[in-house]
This record gives C-alpha cells, sequence and structure tokens, in this order.
C-alpha cells in the first residue's frame, strides 16, 4: 500500500511518523528525575556581592557571597560569571542567560542562569533561575515522552493514537482498520492481586501485541486493560490471522495463577475519516466476541435446555455435530473468523425450542406430515422466547429465526449465518433419522429442497463437505 506522495506506509513511519516508543527511551525515563539542587531560584545582591539560592524542590535557601560562587564555577568559565556581573551592575533591565560549569565534589556540571537586572532604590539586584542543563533536557525531553506515550506499556497514548489516525487519513491508506482489545475483568485483577500485578499484566499484553502486530501504523493503550492498533492496507484475511495470532499467545499468559483473556473486536472503513464511529464499531463488534465467549464457555440455561434435549431425544453431539459441519461449510464458502464464531452459538441454541415437542416427532422430524410439520415447528418460538430472556443470547434472536425460513421465499434476505446453519440442520435431520440410507440417496433427497428450503451455494458446500466424509 503506498501514499500517493510514493512512499511506502514503512517508509513514512521511519521518516516523519514516528508514533512508536524507544524502549531504551523508555527505560532511561523510568529512571530520570529531578534531581535536589538542580534547579533553583537565583537572587543576586550586585552591591552587596551576596546570592540567595533558593532549591525548587524543597524550598531551602542557601545564602553565599560572589567569591564563595565564583570559586565552585569551573575555572574556565569563571569569567563568563564576573562580566555578566559586571554588566548588570552598570545596565538595568538588562535580560542575562549565560551558561557555565560549575564543580560540586569532583563533578562538573553545565548550569544555566536566565534572568534579569534591575535598579531598586539605587541598588542593583539581579532575578532569575538556575539550573542543570542537562538535568532540565532530561526532564523536558520526559514531559514531552508522557504527552505521547503511554509509562506503563511503552506504547502510544491515545492522543498520539487520534495524531496518527488523522496523519493516515490524510495520506488516503485504505482501506483502514481499527482493532480494539481489552483485558477482560481487569477490574478484578486490580482488586484482588494489586495494581502492581494489574500494571504487570498491561506490560505482558503489550509485549504481546506489539510482537504481533509489528507492522501496524501505531499501537496504543488509551486506558486501563484497553489497546488499540490501526492498519492501513491490509485485507480481514490479515487481520483475522494476526488475532489469532496474538489470542493464541495471550490464552497462554498467565499472572499469579490466574489466568488472563483477552477479546478482540475490529472494523473496517473503505474512505472517510471517522475514528469515533470506526471505533464506536470496533467497540460493538469486541463486546459481541465477549459475549460469544462467554455463551460458548459457561453454563447457562441453553446447556441445560439441551441437556434435557439429549436425554429425551437421544442426540449426544448434535451441537458439536453442528458447529463442526457450519465450520467446515463457512471455511469452504471462504467467510471470516466473526462469521465461524456467530455459527457456532447459533448451534448451540438451534434447538433450544424442542423441549416443549414429543420425543416421537424429534425421532422422525425428517419425515413429518403436513400437519405434524407445521406442529413440530411451534417450537421456533418457543426457543424465541427462551433466547428474548437471556441477555447474553438476545442478539441472536433474529438469526435464531432466520434459520427456519424457507429460502426461495426470504433468499438474500436470510443472513449468511443463518442460511448456513439451515443447511447444516437440514443435513443433519436427514442423516440421523435415517441411518441405513446410503450417501447417495441422502444427497439426493437434500438436493431437492436446493434452493428451496436452502441456499443454493450452502447446499453445494455442504454436498462437497459431506462427500469427502463419504468416500
Amino acid at each position: 500500500m503506498h501514499f500517493n506522495n510514493g512512499l511506502s506506509t514503512r517508509s513514512i513511519n521511519r521518516t516523519n511518523l514516528s508514533y512508536h516508543a524507544n524502549p531504551e527511551q523508555l527505560k532511561m525515563f523510568d529512571t530520570a528525575g529531578m534531581k535536589t539542587s538542580s534547579m533553583f531560584a537565583f537572587e543576586a545582591d550586585i552591591d552587596k556581592g551576596i546570592i540567595i539560592k533558593t532549591d525548587i524542590i524543597n524550598c531551602s535557601e542557601n545564602c553565599i557571597t560572589f567569591e564563595e560562587f565564583s570559586r565552585r564555577i569551573y575555572d574556565d568559565d569563571v569569567q563568563i560569571f564576573k562580566r555578566a556581573i559586571e554588566r548588570c551592575s552598570v545596565q538595568h533591565n538588562k535580560r542575562i542567560d549565560i551558561e557555565f560549569r560549575i564543580t560540586a565534589r569532583g563533578v562538573i556540571t553545565k548550569n544555566r542562569l536566565k534572568g534579569t537586572a534591575y535598579c531598586k532604590k539605587g541598588c542593583s539586584f539581579i532575578v532569575g533561575v538556575l539550573y542543570d542543563v542537562e538535568s532540565a533536557a532530561a526532564q523536558a525531553a520526559r514531559l514531552e515522552y508522557l504527552e505521547k506515550y503511554d509509562i506503563k506499556s511503552g506504547l502510544a497514548n491515545a492522543q498520539m493514537l487520534d495524531t496518527a489516525f488523522e496523519d493516515i487519513s490524510r495520506y488516503g491508506m485504505y482501506p483502514q482498520t481499527l482493532i480494539v482489545a481489552d483485558i477482560d475483568r481487569f477490574k478484578d485483577i486490580n482488586d484482588s492481586l494489586g495494581y502492581h500485578a494489574g500494571d504487570t499484566l498491561i506490560k505482558n499484553v503489550a509485549d504481546v501485541l506489539k510482537d504481533c502486530f509489528f507492522d501496524a501504523e501505531i499501537i496504543a493503550r488509551i486506558s486501563g486493560g484497553e489497546y488499540c492498533a490501526v492498519y492501513a492496507g491490509k485485507s480481514r484475511l490479515e487481520i483475522d490471522h494476526k488475532i489469532k495470532e496474538a489470542q493464541m499467545l495471550l490464552h497462554g499468559m498467565y499472572l499469579n495463577l490466574i489466568k488472563a483473556e483477552v477479546t478482540f473486536g475490529y472494523a473496517v472503513i473503505e474512505k472517510g475519516s471517522d475514528f469515533c464511529k470506526l471505533y464506536s464499531q470496533s467497540a460493538q463488534k469486541l463486546r459481541r466476541a465477549r459475549n460469544i465467549r462467554k455463551i460458548l464457555s459457561s453454563n447457562s440455561i441453553i446447556d441445560s435446555i439441551n441437556k434435557g434435549i439429549e436425554l429425551r431425544a437421544g442426540w449426544g453431539k448434535r451441537q458439536t455435530r453442528l458447529q463442526s459441519l457450519s465450520a467446515q461449510i463457512a471455511g469452504g464458502l471462504g467467510c471470516d473468523e466473526e462469521c465461524t464464531e456467530t455459527l457456532k452459538v447459533l448451534a448451540k441454541i438451534a434447538d433450544l425450542g424442542l423441549i416443549g415437542i414429543d420425543a416421537n416427532m424429534i425421532k422422525k422430524r425428517a419425515s413429518l406430515s403436513e400437519d405434524e410439520h407445521a406442529k413440530y415447528m411451534s417450537h421456533v418460538e418457543i426457543g424465541r422466547d427462551i433466547i428474548a430472556s437471556i441477555d447474553e443470547a438476545a442478539e441472536y434472536e433474529g438469526l435464531y429465526i432466520d434459520i427456519f425460513k424457507r429460502y426461495d421465499e426470504w433468499q438474500d434476505a436470510i443472513a449468511l449465518p443463518s442460511r448456513i446453519l439451515a443447511g447444516a440442520i437440514g443435513f443433519d435431520d436427514i442423516t440421523y433419522t435415517s441411518p441405513s440410507v446410503s450417501f447417495s440417496q441422502i444427497k439426493e433427497r437434500f438436493f431437492l429442497k436446493r434452493g428451496k428450503e436452502y441456499c443454493p451455494s450452502v447446499a453445494d458446500a455442504i454436498l462437497a463437505v459431506a462427500g469427502k466424509h463419504y468416500a
């Protein structure tokens, strides 16, 4: 991907768009600090030859004579100080800005005196500030660094992220992808293990993200356990691969025997530069991914209902079969990871309403009469009520209803995950209610519903997958 000025993304980042922290610089800043006696308020009574230095850190005063102060100045620089004092004794309202070296305990430091000479009641004074040049430069660099980078993770901060996104958009780099990652239960980790443990986790997660997203335009920590990464010119397949890699590394991360989980979400924009909209879409997908994992990994009302169906109908591994077949179909159709995860949830909730259907009707579901089929389909509304009552599953209500619609009536209005699972359920009904039927007979019976009950491309993908297993 190239900018419109002919330079590649990476070359731009190396030259004038520096969004990533220097680890050595960060290490230096971690130990840098204002030293005692590195900055003073400086007042000099020229007529009396007295200097009062007030330490800005602890506000302690030290009164010394010009001669005593001159003895502390490095020999080669004494005249610089004396000439400045002489000029100030005859020129009032004169600005002073001089540098000289001071020797203390065998250590030489470069200092700067900035101030103004003035006259009051016939007496000449100098008022200003005296400071260690190197210490002040380090503090200025530290402040500049903290304006752009997060001290806990070494990543860019929210301000830098905003600047980077504007720069990327200005150069017309598309598509733009925003990845949002968030540490699950981060507050609980802080509360239970302490903030040191939380800070360690922040750093560990940041290190993994830097390794996996090394070629991102910018990686930033924006708050708590939340991170963002921006890519330009990457396909969804490439983004999915990078997130999978990060998830694999993060999944094995332990902190004081507490396993850390990180949830990801991302959104893509093909034109424009609305960061707020892109972030909102990414955060929404992150929440959805977190709900998917919660539904798939935790015990809920879904599991107890399906357990009842398993006991009554003897389906055993029905959920697993549907999830496996659906995932293979999705792979054959080139679906992304988000679609595959959605299919896993749909496979888990597809049979919810069957708890209220007669067991014999369930067993012969592939060969029901018209009246029996109408009665059998009443389970759809029962399942819909159950899904609507579960907060994590409520968003799948529409997809669940679409599973049971005839394709020839609704066609492309049916979402792809629903089309895939509808075909998987139909194929599973035929194969498991008629175990002695050959594959050629299954294929013939299933093919009759192609383009009517099931999407043609989905039906073809199912038969392609099944053909490999029956071969």
